[in-house]
C-alpha cells in the first residue's frame, strides 16, 4: 500500500510536470494585435448593458486599428455581436447573466449568420493569475447560467465565421443546461428554394469555419451529460490548452448539428475539424474528457495531450462516424445513402498521456458506456438500481469503465473499415489509470475496443494476466544517477519516456528477469519506464534520475 501511494505521488509530480510543459510549448495561433484606443464598461445590480457594450464594439471596430474594451461589474447580456479588430478585457470577478427570452441561443456571438468574416477578436482577463488552479473561481470572470434551468439552450460564446480569435479565462457556472459553453460551428447557407422538401435533400454551401484560434483556460461546472466545455463541429487550426470541467465533456469534437445536411464528400476544406490541439484537459465526475465523434464528417487530425479524467466513464473516447436521425426519413431509410456516408478522421489522430481515476459518480448509458464497465463491478452497481441522471432518463450515474474507449475499430490491430466509419488513431506515450480492477491496466492496457463489450471480466484472466504492478516488474535505485536495475518477466520490451511523452529509448528487449540499462545520457528529471510483456500486458512505472 505505501509503494503504491509513494507511486501515485510521483505519477502526480510527473502529470504536473507534463502539464505545464506541454501547455507552454502549444504556440499559439492566435496573433492579433490592436491599437492603443481603449474604452471602459463598468456594470452594477445586473443591469442590461447589451446596447451600451454593443454601441462600444461598434465604435473600437470603426477605429483604423481597432482597439480594447474594458469591461467589469455585474451584468446581464442578451445578444452580443463582437466585431473586427476589437478586444475586450473582462476583469477578474465580473460576472455575466444571459436573457432567458434572447433570441440566438448564445450570449457572445462571433461570426454566426454573418457573410462578413470576423477577424482579429479576443475575450480575456489581463488580471487573471494563470498559475492558480483552472477551477479557481477568484481568477475568472465568471458567466452565471443558472437562470436557464435543467435543459435550458444557451451558451457562453459561439464561433462560425471567424479567423484568428482567442478567448480565455471564463467560468461557466453552469446549471445542466442544453448546450455546450463554447460551441465552434459552421457558417452555413442554403441555395436550395425548396423548403418542403427534406433538409437531407436540400443544398447547401459551408461559408466558413472557425479558424486558426485559441481557447484556453475555461473551466465548466456542473455541466448537463450531452454537453460540456467545449464542442466542435467544424474548426480548423484551433489550440485548447487546459480546459476542465465537471460533468459532460470537456472538449468535444463531434461534428454534427447544421454541418449533417451537407454531404460527406462536398465542402471538405472548410466543413471539417483538422488541425486540433489540446493539451492538460480535465474532467471530473462527466462521460468523457476528450471525445471524437465525426457523425458523417470526413475530418483530418487531432493531437491531445495530457488528459486526465476522474470518476468519469473513459478519459478518452474515440466513436465510428454513424448517420444523423435527422438524415433518415420516415421509415428510418437514409433519405440519400450517396450525399451520405459515415463518418471519420484521416489523421494522424494521437492521443498521448492518458490517465483515469476511478470512481462511481460518472455517466453513461446501457447501451453504451455501461456495457464496458467491468463484469463483477456491473454485479455490485447493477443498472436497475443506479440513479437515473436528473437531465436525461437514458443515463445512469455509473462506475468508471477505463482510461481509453477505442471504439473506432473493433479489435487491438484491425484494419479499419472506412466505409463503416471506422479509423486508426495512435495511442502513445503513458496511458495509465488508478483505482481500477489490476487487469484493466494489465491485460486491457488501460484501452478497451468496441468488441470488448459486455466482455469485459477480470475473474476468468490468469493470474499473470491479474498481476500487481509492483509484482510486473521492479526497477532500482530510484532516483537513480548512471543506471538502474530492471526486474521483469522473460522476454518483455522495455520503453522509457520522458516527461514531455517523448520515447527516448525503445525496443529494449531482454532474455531475463533482470537487465541493468545505462541512463548516463539522460538529463535530470522525471521518466516513465514501460515494460510491455510477451502476452502484451503493459506495466508503467515512474523514475527520477539525478546523475548530477
Amino acid at each position: 500500500m505505501k509503494n503504491r501511494k509513494k507511486l501515485l505521488r510521483l505519477m502526480t509530480i510527473v502529470v504536473l510536470l507534463f502539464s505545464l510543459k506541454i501547455a507552454a510549448q502549444i504556440t499559439p495561433e492566435f496573433d492579433g494585435v490592436v491599437g492603443s484606443y481603449e474604452r471602459t464598461l463598468i456594470g452594477s445590480g445586473f443591469s442590461d448593458v447589451t446596447a451600451a457594450l454593443q454601441g462600444l464594439i461598434d465604435d473600437v471596430s470603426s477605429q483604423p486599428s481597432g482597439g480594447t474594451i474594458k469591461l467589469s461589474g455585474d451584468v446581464k447580456l442578451t445578444e452580443v455581436y463582437l466585431k473586427s479588430n476589437v478586444h475586450i478585457d473582462i476583469a477578474k470577478g465580473t460576472v455575466i447573466k444571459g436573457t432567458v427570452n434572447q433570441s440566438k441561443p448564445a450570449i457572445f456571438q462571433i461570426g454566426v449568420d454573418s457573410n462578413e468574416n470576423i477577424n482579429n477578436v479576443k475575450i480575456f482577463c489581463s488580471d487573471c493569475d494563470h498559475t492558480k488552479p483552472n477551477d479557481d473561481i477568484n481568477e475568472k470572470f465568471v458567466f452565471d447560467l443558472t437562470e436557464f434551468g435543467m435543459n435550458g439552450q444557451v451558451r457562453a460564446f459561439m464561433l462560425a465565421n471567424t479567423t484568428n480569435f482567442w478567448i480565455s479565462d471564463a467560468y461557466i457556472i453552469d446549471a445542466l443546461t442544453q448546450f455546450n459553453a463554447i460551441t465552434l460551428n459552421p457558417y452555413i447557407i442554403q441555395t436550395s428554394t425548396d423548403n418542403s422538401i427534406h433538409k437531407g435533400l436540400r443544398d447547401y454551401q459551408v461559408v466558413s469555419s472557425p479558424l486558426k484560434g485559441d481557447i484556453r483556460y475555461i473551466h465548466g461546472d456542473n455541466q448537463h451529460v450531452g454537453y460540456g466545455v467545449v464542442q466542435v463541429q467544424c474548426g480548423r487550426d484551433v489550440n485548447f490548452v487546459r480546459l476542465s470541467g465537471v460533468g459532460g465533456v470537456t472538449l468535444r469534437l463531434e461534428s454534427g448539428s447544421g454541418i449533417q445536411f451537407v454531404g460527406t464528400d462536398n465542402e471538405r476544406a472548410l466543413g471539417v475539424v483538422k488541425g486540433i490541439k489540446g493539451s492538460d484537459l480535465s474532467l471530473i465526475n462527466g462521460f468523457a474528457c476528450v471525445m471524437l465523434s465525426p457523425h458523417g464528417r470526413i475530418n483530418e487530425d487531432v493531437y491531445v495531450e495530457n488528459v486526465k479524467s476522474t470518476s468519469s466513464a473513459f478519459a478518452v473516447v474515440i466513436h465510428t462516424g454513424f448517420f444523423d436521425s435527422e438524415l433518415k426519413d420516415d421509415n428510418g431509410d437514409l433519405v440519400d445513402p450517396v450525399k451520405f456516408k459515415k463518418g471519420r478522421f484521416t489523421g494522424p489522430v494521437l492521443v498521448k498521456n492518458a490517465h483515469a481515476i476511478y470512481g462511481t459518480n460518472a455517466y453513461g448509458r446501457l447501451s453504451q458506456e455501461y456495457n464496458f464497465v467491468e463484469n463483477s463491478i456491473q454485479t455490485q452497481y447493477p443498472w436497475a438500481n443506479l440513479t437515473i441522471a436528473p437531465e436525461s432518463d437514458n443515463v445512469r450515474i455509473i462506475p468508471s469503465a477505463s482510461a481509453v474507449g477505442y471504439f473506432s475499430i473493433p479489435d487491438s490491430g484491425a484494419t479499419p473499415d472506412i466505409v463503416e466509419g471506422e479509423y486508426l488513431a495512435q495511442i502513445d506515450g503513458p496511458i495509465s489509470s488508478s483505482g481500477f480492477l489490476p487487469c484493466i491496466s494489465t491485460h486491457y492496457n488501460n484501452i478497451l475496443y468496441e468488441n470488448d463489450k459486455k466482455n469485459v471480466d477480470c475473474t476468468g484472466l490468469s493470474v499473470e494476466d491479474n498481476i500487481t504492478e509492483n509484482e510486473a516488474f521492479k526497477l532500482y535505485p530510484n532516483p537513480a544517477n548512471n543506471s538502474v536495475t530492471i526486474q521483469l518477466p522473460l522476454n518483455s520490451k522495455i520503453a522509457i519516456y520522458d516527461y514531455l511523452g517523448r520515447l527516448v529509448k525503445s525496443n529494449l528487449k531482454t532474455d531475463s528477469n533482470s537487465t541493468q540499462l545505462d541512463v548516463s545520457k539522460l538529463i535530470d528529471g522525471v521518466y516513465v519506464v514501460q515494460v510491455i510483456t510477451e502476452k502484451g500486458i503493459k506495466v508503467s512505472k515512474s523514475l527520477i534520475l539525478r546523475n548530477n
